[in-house]
Parts: C-alpha cells; sequence; structure tokens
C-alpha cells in the first residue's frame, strides 16, 4: 500500500543495522505525533512485489522444468537468509553452554580462591568474558529472531501475493475453491511464518542436549549415565508426542474447514435461515462438527500436558539421582560441581521445551505448503481463454455462444453484438436474459463455445456489489497508483464525491471498508 518508499540507506549500515538504530528518528517522530506508513523505513528487498517476484522467477523456472516444488522453490527463493540466521542460533547455543560450563565453573573457582581462576587479575578477565558472552548472547538471540521474521514476512507476501494473483486471473471461482483462498490467506500462511520462527529451534535441540549431556559425562564421569538414559528416553517421548499432535491437528483441520464453509454460508443467507426457521437445524450440525474437533483438542491438551510435566520435572529429578550416586559413592559433593551441573540442567530444559513445539509448527508448514502448492498447480480456466484480445478499441461478438465454466444448464447465445469507441451502448432485457451474463462473457469470464468475439482497449467494468478496501477513502480510489492531483480531483469530481468528502471530519483520510465509517450504498458505488 503506499506510493512512496524509503531509501535503502535509511537502515543500511553495519551499526545501523546491528542496533537497529534506524528506528531511533521513527520513535521520535511518533511521541512528537502520528506517523504516518510512508515514513516508516523499508528495505527494498523487503518490500511485498520485491519478495512476489523473486518467488515467481524461480517458481515459473521450476514449473518449467516439470518440476514444480513449493519447498524447494522457497529454499532456493529465501533459504540463504535462513540459514544465516542458523548460524547466529548456532553460535548463540556455544554461547550459553559456555557460559553455563565454563564462566560459572571459573566463577566459583575464583570466588573459592582455587584453580586458575584466583586472584584479582583473573577476576577482572573472567569479567570482562561475561560480560562480552552475556552481550553475544542477546546479540545472536536477536539477529536470529530478526532474521527468520524478515524471511517469515517476505515468504507471506510472495505467497499471498500468489495465491491473490492466481484468484484474480482465474475465469470463475467456485464456493470451494474461495474458501480454500481465504484459508490460505487467514491460516496456512500465517502458519508457513510460524514455522520460519521455529525452524531453527528443530535442528538445534538435539545438538545442545548432546553438548550438555557431553559435558555432564566429563564433570561426573560415570554418574552422568542416569543423565543419559533419561534424555535418550525423553527425547524421543518428545518427538512422538509432537507427532501424535500433529496427526491430530491433520485431523481437525478437516473439521474446522468444514465448519468454516458451513458458516461462511449461512451467514449471508441468514434471512432465508430465520424466515425458515432453520436456526435449530444448522446449530445441531454445526455442533456435531465443533463435538468432534473439541474431542481431538481434549487429546491434544493430554498430550500437552504430560509433554510439560516431563520436561520441567525431568531435569531436577535426574541432577538428584546423578547427585545421590556421585555422593554415595565419591563422597562429597563440591560447590564448583553442583552449581556448574545445575546451571546445565537449566539450560538442558529448555532445548526439551522448544523442540515439540518447533516440530509441531514446522510440520504444519510443510502441509501447509503442500495445500498452497496443490492450489498453485490446478488447472483452471483463465480470463484471456475466454476472449480474444483486439487491437481496434471496442467489443465485437458474431454468432457466438458461452456457457460458465462448470455449467451446463445455461448457454448465452449472442447472434450479434458490437461496441465502438466512443458509443454508449444500454442493454435491455427480462430477467434471466442475460444481461449480466454478457459482461461477463466481455470480460472473458465464460468459456466460448462457438463463433466469433473479440475485445479491445482498456476495460473497466463497475459490479453490482461495491467492494472498498479497509484503507483511507484516498487509498481507495487511487487504488496503488501514484498520487496525481489533476486526476485525482478530476475523479473526485465526475463521481461527486466533493460534498461526501466536505461532509466527512477527515476527508478523504476518512477509513473505508468493514473497520471504517459507515457508508451508503451510493457513496460505496461512486467510491468504488
Amino acid at each position: 500500500m503506499g506510493n512512496k518508499r524509503c531509501p535503502d540507506t535509511a537502515t543500511s549500515g553495519f551499526y545501523n543495522k546491528l542496533s537497529f538504530g534506524w528506528m531511533n528518528n521513527v520513535v521520535k517522530t511518533a511521541r512528537a505525533g502520528e506517523v504516518d506508513v510512508h515514513e516508516l523505513p523499508l528495505p527494498t528487498p523487503q518490500t511485498a512485489d520485491v519478495a512476489y517476484e523473486e518467488f515467481q522467477v524461480n517458481w515459473e523456472s521450476a514449473v518449467k522444468e516439470g518440476r514444480p516444488n513449493l519447498r524447494k522453490v522457497l529454499w532456493r527463493t529465501f533459504g540463504r537468509d535462513l540459514m544465516v540466521a542458523g548460524l547466529f542460533k548456532l553460535v548463540w547455543s556455544v554461547c550459553v553452554i559456555s557460559g553455563a560450563f565454563f564462566f560459572i565453573r571459573s566463577l566459583l573457582q575464583f570466588v573459592n580462591n582455587e584453580g586458575w581462576a584466583a586472584g584479582t587479575r583473573n577476576g577482572w578477565i573472567l569479567t570482562a568474558a561475561f560480560f562480552v558472552d552475556a552481550w553475544l548472547l542477546g546479540i545472536m538471540l536477536q539477529r536470529m529472531g530478526y532474521g527468520c521474521m524478515t524471511v517469515g514476512i517476505r515468504i507471506r507476501a510472495a505467497l499471498c501475493n500468489a495465491v491473490c494473483k492466481k484468484c484474480f486471473n482465474m475465469a470463475t471461482i467456485n464456493k470451494d475453491m474461495a474458501a480454500d483462498a481465504v484459508s490460505f490467506m487467514a491460516s496456512d500462511i500465517s502458519k508457513i511464518f510460524d514455522g520460519c520462527q521455529e525452524i531453527h529451534y528443530l535442528w538445534t535441540a538435539p545438538i545442545e542436549a548432546g553438548a550438555i549431556l557431553t559435558i555432564l559425562a566429563v564433570l561426573v564421569k560415570v554418574y552422568a549415565l542416569p543423565g543419559w538414559g533419561v534424555i535418550c528416553i525423553v527425547l524421543p517421548c518428545q518427538y512422538a508426542f509432537g507427532w501424535k499432535i500433529i496427526q491430530n491437528k491433520v485431523k481437525n483441520s478437516k473439521n474446522t474447514q468444514a465448519r468454516g464453509g458451513m458458516i461462511q454460508e449461512i451467514l449471508p443467507a441468514m434471512k432465508l435461515v430465520k424466515y425458515y426457521a432453520w436456526e435449530q437445524f444448522f446449530e445441531q450440525e454445526i455442533a456435531k462438527i465443533r463435538k468432534r474437533e473439541m474431542k481431538l483438542h481434549w487429546k491434544n491438551a493430554n498430550i500437552k500436558t504430560i509433554n510439560i510435566t516431563m520436561v520441567f520435572g525431568t531435569p531436577p529429578m535426574t541432577a538428584c539421582v546423578i547427585f545421590a550416586a556421585y555422593e554415595m559413592m565419591v563422597g562429597r559433593l563440591a560447590a564448583t560441581l553442583a552449581f556448574t551441573t545445575l546451571s546445565l540442567f537449566n539450560i538442558l530444559r529448555f532445548p526439551l521445551v522448544v523442540l515439540p513445539k518447533a516440530l509441531r509448527a514446522l510440520s504444519e508448514a510443510l502441509a501447509s505448503i503442500a495445500r498452497i502448492e496443490e492450489f498453485l498447480l490446478e488447472e483452471v480456466p483463465t480470463d484471456a481463454e475466454g476472449i480474444s484480445r483486439s487491437n481496434r478499441v471496442g467489443v465485437k461478438i458474431s454468432n457466438a455462444q458461452f456457457k460458465h465454466h462448470g455449467k451446463d444448464n445455461f448457454t448465452l447465445n449472442v447472434p450479434e453484438f458490437s461496441v465502438r469507441s466512443g458509443e454508449l451502448v444500454a442493454v435491455v432485457g427480462r430477467v434471466g436474459a442475460g444481461k449480466s451474463s454478457l459482461f461477463h462473457a466481455i470480460l472473458g469470464n465464460m468459456q466460448p463455445l462457438s463463433g466469433a468475439a473479440e475485445c479491445g482497449g482498456k476495460v473497466s467494468f463497475v459490479p453490482q456489489n461495491p467492494w472498498c478496501q479497509n484503507l483511507t477513502l484516498r487509498d481507495n480510489i487511487c487504488f496503488g497508483l501514484p498520487m496525481d492531483e489533476e486526476r485525482y480531483s478530476r475523479v473526485i469530481h465526475d463521481c461527486a464525491l466533493e460534498l461526501d468528502l466536505q461532509i466527512l471530519p477527515k476527508g478523504d483520510q476518512s477509513k473505508a471498508g468493514l473497520r471504517g465509517i459507515n457508508l451508503s450504498g451510493g457513496q460505496r458505488q461512486r467510491l468504488n
């Protein structure tokens, strides 16, 4: 949205990117007053149109090669930035484990005045190293989160554009495809975004758990075996629980789609439902579907409860077993060994918590990618197939027959119809004669059966049901085009909107659409 793009220099520079210094001016402006969306810095590679163009080039190449795989195309387009974010996550894992083992152990040695850490000089060195480690922890985690979020936003923008463009190019769209498109935009693409945020926890969690257990084996030697045994049991259980939750969610998605489709049909026809007293019937049907949904939700809630109990109960129980065995077989447990082991077990809790969540998020993302891929590859008739394009401005149809795609119960017969440049033509007829179908045929939304039909020049179509975006009146009128004051004023005059804009408190900056002001049918039609 909008017609201006902030220069890339606003967010360029190593320190500027590292510290998010480019946000300082935005925050300062926001405190002084309202910040317009055009004033927010956005690098060119992160804009929706650029992200879609990069994706579309790779997708078209894969389609031409005959091996279209949406997952591979997304990786080829955005995988490099995702790998950089994974590198930051790996550095974070190294810093957090080294901080728990080396620095805490060294700090205890300094306090007890023993080992290499004894002495004031070594204490200052240890303090500085502690500071650097903590600083790196924050920076690496922040860069990893920022990188994953940036990739997720670009993927979301590219897929939203791809789904919308496919829908806009369709000659016709049935209820099922419309419901699928709404589901993609509202749910599936968001799941892919969530999968991008969690993907690096999936492969680093086992590495972190293995590294922690290896360090424990170095510290307490054979007495670390109980810890290894518990983790070898818990980790497979984590994967099993995550997989079971995914299976239940996949089963539940059918129930959710069925319930959403039914509600989508009921709401527009609510008057008929009330007139014929069908409320109880539809309520029972929706309740049946909802009951199946809640049953699977209940199963998933129990699995999650068991999983969380295991995650938070395993580390202290394992530490207790290790310490007891060490006390009985070796002797007195030293403070350096005890606190270092406890800190490692506290860190061990993190990979155990994030692993099932990451597995669930990534699996849902892969399932969503498969559904969107099936939609993008589905062969559907487009507007270009409905009518021939001509260099001559106007419309000419001779002895033509048309029918709606997928419907054989109606055929539009057009013996002769023509519109030349500069003509004003009105189509008059009784109800059901095919007036609206004629316009759909001109737009290319109907399948030609015979005859000749061609259309040339630019075509604008004003539907019977006006549609307004959830934007300002000005953005609705400009519709993404650059602002031209002279043309804008002419359009306002031609659509008789001058008086309406004078009445509104904010003029053309008033919000339209579902979340905006309540416009009358005539105002919405003239705005549209």
